[in-house]
């Protein structure tokens, strides 16, 4: 609760694109730069333990499947630590749930999209829907407050837009 991660894009010297991890103390408002990369890396959220970072890296690509590797970073040093390899999944549809116990992300694997499950430290995923329909996409993961449901959407194109009405 009292400091903040974030992640910025700033051209280097040789006019490349550098991109950043940092984390602002929101008392003193002092910013420290933890990590920086010459590759695209997505910030996931905070460790159980609140001393890591989880991170999604992935080369930038125009495509919306990719292979991703969800890396750890510990604040104080910087040092990194490959923790799992996504294959062929969405890199913007990787979520860690509000507990830090449990990552859902979606993948399409054998042309199908699923939703897969595994420990937020890392290993072995389990597979959480059972598609059978190449036609049809996962998006729009969220988790319950409590850790132990996710809501998604279901749809049969990339962009769709939804609304929910009369909800209390």
């Amino acid at each position: 609760g009292k400091q903040i991660a974030f992640t910025t894009l700033k051209p280097g010297s040789d006019r490349k694109l550098t991109y950043s991890l940092q984390i602002i103390d929101v008392e003193t408002k002092n910013t420290s730069e933890v990590k920086t990369e010459d590759s695209f890396f997505r910030l996931i959220g905070w460790s159980a333990e609140n001393n890591k970072l989880l991170l999604a890296k992935y080369k930038h690509s125009t495509t919306l499947r990719t292979d991703v590797s969800l890396l750890e970073v510990q604040i104080e040093s910087g040092d990194t630590k490959e923790i799992a390899k996504l294959e062929n999944a969405y890199q913007y549809n990787i979520y860690l749930s509000p507990d830090k116990e449990k990552l859902a992300y979606v993948a399409n694997i054998e042309d199908k999209d699923n939703i897969w499950i595994m420990p937020g430290t890392g290993g072995d995923a389990k597979q959480f829907t059972a598609n059978n329909d190449s036609r049809l996409f996962f998006s729009s993961l969220t988790w319950s407050p409590d850790s132990d449901s996710i809501f998604f959407g279901k749809q049969l194109r990339y962009s769709l837009l939804s609304m929910l009405t009369n909800y209390e």
